[in-house]
């Protein structure tokens, strides 16, 4: 007989769950019972528990024997939407729980089991309820012996949300780490975390440089004081703060940079970490300054016009009449030279004025359809007079150069005064080269000048090799009566009448120069006769640009290296930038077999763009190589610092003058 459950109380009121077995015998030879009683309460209330544990767990449980599911707990219905008696109907199955994606691998898991491999307990899946909804899982099973056979007795685990927060967390973290704006999250100290790629690339650091570090020393010594103490007021109220300031690059340069730093809480409000983004505003900065310094030309000029307006009337009555008078008056007479002495200082004033009126643009014009060639050609011998002997003037002339429209006597004398300025700033001597070119300024050039259209130009270079200038004194060079020089050895007028006659004549004008590196100015004019360039240069010029060779950049101004991987890369160029020597050297190792080209800087911090293309030539025998400067082929030569037989090109450039030279180089060097 089966055994049977019973409830028995005891004499002291307890109740006892017990066993009973019953079993026939025979006893002094009669047939007889015998019961085995066992006392099972302790078993009985541990399978109790145990049951409440299944049924109240948070996981679903399941046993499955033979395709069908022999137990389920209340967590199984609520997440899958089933009945252990739908779960046993004949058309469901196990497998209809499995959700599309997830199909092949859990067929193949019981594929393995049936040839005996070894499976991991642990495994992740996507199942779909009994309303068509996907519920991503985390299964835990094992197998165990189970009537006739063996039995798959597992515990699913819903990790639907975790498996939400994860992906947010992951879209969160790809916004960071791609985001266009460098990131930095710092500890409550003001330790580095973490850094995103965007600064990695904008500021050269690498993570290991800069983790577990303050980054002030991307601020020392180029943010002011007040700046420094803003932020420190602002973090200790727990405020956000945010301002424009400079941030040095781990190669020294220094860039703009719009930032905002964060406090971040956690839930008691305690800063536990703070936000640190920053836009790379340089780009923008130059901008402004660019349009800053147009409006103070602009105002500026139309003050001067307006003195040198009412200045002229003046100056028509003083010297009208002291002309009058000296011709009334005889040499002996006591007040002629005083008047002598009037009225030549009335001419001198009246000279001032013509230049005000030069610089403002209101100066009368007469332009004619002018060949530079022949304006300069025919001021060569006055030019080499004015300057001396001591210094040497190389002419440059452009047999293709187009036509411009502009004043012949005005022209000249933007010639005059940059050969004069040049002059004065080679006291000990030195080269004068004046160069005439073609040039092309693309829609990215114009685009910084507001002031330019796109097409074609006659390009006027004048380079000196004198005592050069400071950014500071660039920065005013074009003003009205501004002048570096000794008092009484000039206006301060020359440059702003060169800046107005070429504004007036729809030109541009721009200016390269460092203290003790010379300067080079650089105007240009529209050409008015495009279809009369010459056939040749027109061959040259526009010929097809396009290539698929790799070129390694080497160049410390990040705008400069941008403007050529956006240009060169519009022709099909693979572009791969460094900043310096030794990133260009450690490039070129890593990508060898593929690079074909190098265009280097003369000039770059850790080593001259001579010795890159030394250390490269002996790595690489027929890399060809193209350098560039903002200063005149002729000058760098002479200064010794390329050899004569070099490829070169002068900054600024164009992009398509760039991408034209690299091709003839390609092509027949």
């Amino acid at each position: 007989m089966a055994p049977e459950e019973e409830k028995f109380v005891t004499l002291d009121g307890r109740t006892l769950t017990v066993e009973i077995s019953t079993m026939p015998i025979e006893f002094q030879g009669k047939r007889s019972f015998m019961s085995i009683i066992n006392d099972i309460t302790d078993r009985k209330q541990v399978m109790e528990r145990y049951q409440t544990l299944v049924e109240q767990s948070n996981d679903a449980i399941y046993l499955l024997y033979d395709g069908k599911f022999e137990f389920i707990n209340k967590r199984f219905t609520e997440i899958f939407g089933y009945t252990l008696e739908e779960c046993n109907t004949p058309e469901f199955n196990f497998l209809n729980l499995i959700a599309p994606e997830s199909l092949e691998s859990i067929k193949q898991r019981m594929e393995d089991f049936a040839r005996g491999k070894k499976l991991p307990d642990l495994y992740e899946f996507v199942a779909l309820n009994k309303q068509g909804q996907r519920v991503y899982c985390e299964a835990s099973v094992s197998y165990v012996k189970y009537k006739e056979g063996h039995a798959t007795q597992g515990v699913i685990r819903d990790i639907t949300r975790r498996k939400e927060v994860e992906l947010e967390i992951k879209k969160l973290s790809q916004a960071v780490e791609q985001n266009p704006v460098s990131i930095m999250i710092l500890d409550a100290q003001g330790k580095v975390e973490y850094v995103n790629q965007t600064f990695i690339e904008k500021l050269g650091y690498q993570e290991d440089e800069i983790i577990g570090k303050k980054p002030t020393f991307l601020y020392e010594e180029v943010v002011d004081e007040e700046k420094y103490q803003d932020f420190y007021n602002h973090i200790e109220q727990r405020k956000v703060w945010q301002a424009e300031i400079p941030i040095k690059k781990k190669d020294g340069t220094i860039i703009f940079s719009k930032t905002l730093v964060s406090p971040v809480f956690d839930q008691h409000g305690n800063v536990i970490n703070f936000l640190n983004m920053s836009e790379d505003i340089t780009h923008q900065k130059q901008l402004e300054e660019q349009f800053l310094q147009s409006q103070k030309m602009e105002a500026i000029g139309r003050l001067a016009g307006g003195v040198a307006h009412d200045f002229n009337n003046l100056l028509t009555v003083i010297n009208g009449y002291s002309e009058l008078l000296l011709h009334k008056l005889s040499p002996e007479n006591p007040l002629f030279e005083p008047i002598v002495q009037i009225k030549e200082a009335g001419r001198r004033a009246a000279s001032l004025t013509s230049q005000l009126l030069a610089f403002s643009r209101k100066q009368i014009m007469q332009p004619k359809i002018l060949d530079l060639n022949l304006v300069i050609k025919d001021m060569a011998k006055m030019l080499n007079r004015l300057i001396g002997e001591d210094i040497n003037l190389t002419i440059l002339y452009d047999e293709t150069l187009g036509l411009i429209k502009a004043d012949p006597g005005q022209i000249e004398q933007v010639i005059m005064n940059l050969v004069v300025n040049a002059r004065d700033a080679m006291p000990e001597g030195g080269q004068l080269t004046v160069k005439l070119s073609n040039t092309y300024l693309d829609k990215n050039y114009v685009n910084v000048f507001s002031d330019l259209n796109e097409g074609w130009y006659a390009e006027i270079d004048i380079t000196d090799t004198g005592v050069g200038m400071s950014k500071e004194v660039l920065s005013h060079i074009f003003e009205p009566f501004f002048s570096t020089k000794e008092k009484g050895k000039g206006t301060g007028l020359g440059l702003a009448t060169v800046y107005g006659i070429v504004k007036q004549s729809g030109g541009h004008i721009r200016v390269y120069s460092e203290v003790g590196q010379g300067t080079t100015f650089k105007i240009y004019f529209p050409i008015v006769n495009e279809e009369e360039i010459a056939e040749e240069s027109e061959t040259r010029l526009r010929k097809n640009l396009e290539g698929n060779e790799t070129i390694l950049v080497a160049e410390d101004e990040s705008s400069v290296r941008e403007l050529i991987l956006a240009g060169l890369g519009n022709y099909g160029y693979k572009i791969l930038t460094a900043k310096n020597l030794n990133e260009a050297v450690k490039l070129f190792e890593e990508n060898e077999k593929e690079i074909d080209f190098l265009l280097t800087d003369v000039v770059m911090p850790g080593g001259s763009g001579a010795e890159l293309a030394n250390i490269l030539k002996k790595k690489k025998e027929d890399l060809k190589i193209l350098f560039m400067s903002g200063y005149t082929d002729d000058n760098i030569v002479q200064r010794g610092i390329l050899p004569e037989d070099v490829n070169f090109i002068q900054k600024p450039f164009t992009v398509q003058d760039l991408a034209a030279q690299i091709r003839q180089i390609i092509d027949h060097d």
